[in-house]
């Protein structure tokens, strides 16, 4: 093998483990999220197959919506997972990464996030907070 294959695959290695160095610090460095909603951190330490209605959207539906209340006046278990400025396609991409863990019966979606852009000043935040996986990479 010449020295300059040697190099270049030398440098391919470096540049992979640089970007999966990266990734890992990344995620060991990033502080839990427990304001503005998308507590990703939360809603996966609930027991699978117990949320029977989810609320996905914006901060209208975090702000607004009280698991507690649907749960005293109907008895199901609620969960909110909303995010700032929630647009429809990470919406989209919160509730297929919820229906890994979860069955709900109703899922309820705060429809202002029609209004917004598909991109808004949340958006790079809403996605940085969800687990690590394909609908991340997707959204």
């Amino acid at each position: 093998m010449s020295k300059k294959i040697k190099e270049i695959i030398a440098l391919i290695v470096l540049i992979c483990l640089l970007v999966a160095s990266c990734g890992y610090l990344g995620y060991l460095l990033m502080p839990e999220r427990t304001d503005f909603g998308a507590q990703w951190n939360m809603f996966l330490k609930e027991p699978n197959g117990s949320v029977d209605v989810l609320v996905v959207g914006s901060s209208l539906a975090y702000c607004d919506v009280v698991p507690e209340i649907i749960n005293s006046q109907t008895g199901a278990n609620s969960y909110v997972l909303g995010a700032p400025e929630m647009t429809m396609p990470i919406m989209y991409y919160y509730v297929k990464e919820a229906l890994n863990t979860q069955s709900p019966k109703k899922i309820l979606i705060e429809a202002t996030s029609l209004l917004y852009e598909k991109y808004m000043g949340y958006s790079k935040v809403s996605i940085g907070y969800m687990p690590f996986g394909v609908n991340r990479l997707m959204a």
